[in-house]
């Protein structure tokens, strides 16, 4: 039987004031130009590999995290397939982005 209490190997709680700041998007990723201009680039590809660097996770195990097909994760990466909107929130949760962050990828 596990020990629902915090502390034992969980992360520490976040205040509501630290998610809201989360969410908003406050804490937006700031790439290696300094600005937001790598991250608005409209070629999907560029997008996900300044995702991959701010985030440091391979392609792989963000796919494997949205529970999305390994061929089909690949596609939507790369721009070979566009997705619908259900397939672009896994991976924003996979990623774990703000929601600032995932409305610049939808």
């Amino acid at each position: 039987m596990t020990d629902p209490s915090p502390g034992r190997g969980s992360p520490a709680p976040v205040n509501t004031q630290t998610m809201l700041e989360r969410l908003n998007g406050t804490q937006f990723p700031d790439f290696s130009d300094g600005g937001r201009g790598e991250f608005l680039d409209p070629d999907i590809r560029d997008f996900f590999d300044g995702l991959f660097r701010w985030t440091n996770r391979s392609r792989g195990s963000v796919i494997k995290d949205a529970k999305i097909t390994r061929t089909y994760g690949y596609q939507i990466m790369d721009g070979t397939r566009v997705a619908k909107r259900d397939y672009y929130l896994s991976l924003s949760f996979a990623l774990g982005l703000d929601l600032t962050t995932t409305q610049h990828m939808l």
